[in-house]
Order: C-alpha cells, then sequence, then structure tokens
C-alpha cells in the first residue's frame, strides 16, 4: 500500500495524502467527542456573526383582569383651624309699626271703629211668645262717665231708615258713632220688639245696652220669620 503511493504520487505526495486522511479522521473524532452547549464554548467574534437582525415588535397583547381594590389607608391627620371670618355690620334698628286695629291697651273697641254681625230665626208653628236673640260686641266699648249706655240702639224695618243708620254699604251694615243699628231684612208676623239686658245678681232683665252687647226680643205670632243684621260704631 505503501510501495504503491510512494510509486504513484512520490514522497511527497504521500505525505499529503497521508495528513490529509489523518486531519478527517481527527475531525470526526472530535465531532463524536465535543457537544456545543453552552454559547460560552463559541468565539464572540463567531457568535457575532450568527446572531441575526432584530424582528419587528409583535401586537399588543389583550388586557390583564382588574385587580381588587387596596386596602383603606390611615385617616389623615386634622388640619389646623382656619382663620375667624369678618364680623358683619349690625342693620339699623327698623321703626315701631303702628298700632295694632282694632285692639288697644284697654282692650276696647277705639273710637269710630265699627263692628257687625247678623241674628235671625224661623220658627214653624210656633205659639205666639217671646223669641230672644243675643247682640254680642267681641270687642267691648267703652263706658263714658255718667252714660247708663255705651250707645243708642235704633232699630230698623224692612224698607225704612232711620238717623243714625244709613243702612248698607257694600252689602255690609254701617252704623253712625255712638248707634247700635239693628236691621231687619226680614220681619213677619212680628208684633213687637225690645232690647233688654241682665245684670248679675239683679232679677229680671233691663232694657237697654251693655258694653258687651244686648238682647233683641220680638213677640212672634204661630208664623215667626225674622232675620237680619246689625252695626254698633264706638263714639
Amino acid at each position: 500500500m505503501l510501495s504503491l503511493l510512494r510509486h504513484r504520487f512520490g514522497i511527497p505526495g504521500a505525505i499529503a495524502v497521508f495528513a490529509l486522511v489523518f486531519a478527517m479522521v481527527g475531525g470526526a473524532y472530535a465531532a463524536k467527542k465535543y457537544v456545543i452547549t453552552s454559547t460560552n464554548q463559541i468565539s464572540p467574534s463567531v457568535l457575532k456573526k450568527l446572531t441575526g437582525k432584530t424582528g419587528p415588535a409583535g401586537p399588543v397583547g389583550p388586557a390583564g383582569a382588574k385587580g381588587d381594590a387596596g386596602a383603606k389607608g390611615d385617616a389623615g391627620a386634622a388640619g389646623s383651624q382656619g382663620l375667624q371670618g369678618v364680623q358683619g355690620v349690625q342693620g339699623k334698628e327698623g321703626k315701631e309699626g303702628p298700632a295694632g286695629s282694632p285692639w288697644v291697651v284697654d282692650r276696647t273697641l277705639p273710637s269710630g271703629a265699627t263692628l257687625t254681625g247678623i241674628w235671625g230665626t224661623y220658627t214653624f208653628p210656633q205659639p205666639e211668645g217671646p223669641q230672644i236673640f243675643p247682640i254680642s260686641f267681641p270687642i267691648p266699648l267703652a263706658q263714658g262717665p255718667g252714660e247708663t249706655e255705651p250707645v243708642a240702639r235704633v232699630f230698623v224695618n224692612p224698607g225704612e231708615t232711620k238717623t243714625g243708620c244709613p243702612g248698607y254699604v257694600n252689602g255690609i251694615p254701617t252704623a253712625d258713632p255712638g248707634k247700635l243699628c239693628v236691621y231687619a231684612d226680614q220681619f213677619e208676623h212680628v208684633v213687637r220688639e225690645g232690647f233688654y239686658y241682665s245684670l248679675p245678681n239683679t232679677p229680671g232683665y233691663i232694657e237697654g245696652v251693655t258694653t258687651t252687647g244686648t238682647l233683641l226680643n220680638v213677640k212672634c205670632e204661630a208664623t215667626c220669620a225674622a232675620s237680619g243684621s246689625w252695626a254698633v260704631t264706638a263714639p
């Protein structure tokens, strides 16, 4: 074998053939013997050549699930007290209003003030006899010194006019100062009328008017229809 190679290739050629065979056998042996398991086994210059270019960024992934709210923190320290505000200007005191009407200090009806009311009834059948209607003043009249009555009473029959009792103004009964005017709007089967009042611990009735009112006494026949209104004006 050796003589054949030497005869064929010569001594230099034979040497080259042996070197090639040795290199191939050594490389195969090295391939079987050594296995690369880390980049540290590769030369940095070779590793740099093996690294490719950076690819484009991938799409954004879906948002993750929302986490639970954290625990409530501790309360902060109390702040300092604020500055006191400027004191407001005090307003002026208003003027005193006029006295109320009709009430005054002595709780009597003021001079020239008028009270009004109604009276009346209807009875059927009614035996002949008296019918009494109270006429009460919500506000008492003042009693003058030496006077037996605070006002003069006047009874006005339907359709009549009498001094001191001018009638109705806008449907409201009226009376001149110092007068009690009793207007009879309906007065059927009544034979007479009168004004009376009683006093404590005094038997019977007294004719006239007191500071708080009077009683209108009418005498009726079998059927009695009597009604109307009244007005009193303080002197």
